[in-house]
């Protein structure tokens, strides 16, 4: 495909590709696929200031560093290859999708996150898809304020604290699928992040404004009732006593999800299933 004379995609998928070195390929080039090879290195990927999309799945790449002066790149897609640190990308200053699935990694291991590689995401990453990778922990991931997509099936994931470092930031994550990791066998573990967050879809089951609202009367109902107040000043009469029970850090827990325009908490449970939120910090940049 071109766009005039000019060459804007490649295709050379499944094509028995070991070494790239005496691939050359045009400046004008947009999109290259690349799947379904045998590549081991992509340090002669060469110069591609127009490069916005690349297909790099079923191959057999470690190293992601050849890819930092690609300022353009918006999707990229590694899943089944050999990398065990997603590095290099602290320039793709652009990139919006990240597809990272079902790496090959040392027995033992997880995929990870560079720290300067992290940052850059944190600003720019709309999608990101780590399904099958040995992952325990969501903190690096929580760090990501802008996901509004996230597969993290199949991995490690027993502690529903977990699941709630996801909501402890800017609120814009919408397709969440986490099918196949421990902490599932939860059974409110659901009902939890409907209460917690915007989530449209868990696990490709859609949530229905109605279902959203009818937990958040619910648990709200279930929520215990606030200690009664022991010692009082002397000066403190009635409203006021009524206005620090409805702002005491309780009474915000039990009913942050029931007021849609109210802002999470730094710190948090919900219920007995140890659901925290937590405030992130942002990664060093």
């Amino acid at each position: 495909m071109s766009r005039g004379s000019k060459i804007t995609h490649v295709d050379l998928s499944n094509k028995d590709i070991s070494d790239l070195s005496n691939l050359q390929l045009p400046s004008s080039v947009e999109v290259i696929y690349l799947y379904d090879n045998a590549i081991t290195s992509l340090d002669s990927l060469g110069h591609l200031p127009k490069l916005s999309m690349l297909y790099l799945q079923h191959n057999r790449i470690s190293s992601l560093e050849p890819l930092r002066d690609f300022i353009n790149l918006r999707k990229l897609f590694l899943s089944h290859n050999h990398i065990s640190v997603v590095s290099g990308l602290s320039r793709c200053i652009a990139l919006e999708e990240l597809h990272i699935a079902s790496q090959q990694l040392p027995e033992g291991t997880s995929l990870s996150f560079e720290a300067g590689t992290l940052a850059n995401l944190s600003r720019t990453l709309k999608v990101l898809d780590v399904d099958n990778n040995n992952i325990v922990s969501l903190e690096d991931i929580a760090m990501l304020e802008r996901l509004e997509l996230l597969h993290v099936a199949n991995n490690k994931i027993t502690d529903p604290a977990e699941i709630g470092r996801l909501f402890g930031g800017p609120d814009r994550l919408r397709q969440l699928w986490i099918a196949g990791n421990p902490v599932c066998a939860e059974p409110s573990l659901r009902a939890h992040i409907i209460i917690m967050s915007h989530v449209e879809s868990i696990d490709d089951k859609q949530v229905t404004d109605n279902e959203r609202a009818f937990l958040r009367s619910k648990y709200a109902r279930a929520a215990p009732p606030e200690p009664r107040q022991t010692t009082a000043p002397l000066q403190r009469n009635t409203s006021q006593r009524s206005l620090e029970r409805k702002t005491s850090f309780s009474a915000v827990a039990t009913r942050k999800q029931s007021l849609t325009n109210q802002r999470k908490p730094s710190v948090g449970s919900v219920d007995g299933i140890g659901l925290v939120v937590s405030s992130m910090k942002k990664p060093p940049i």
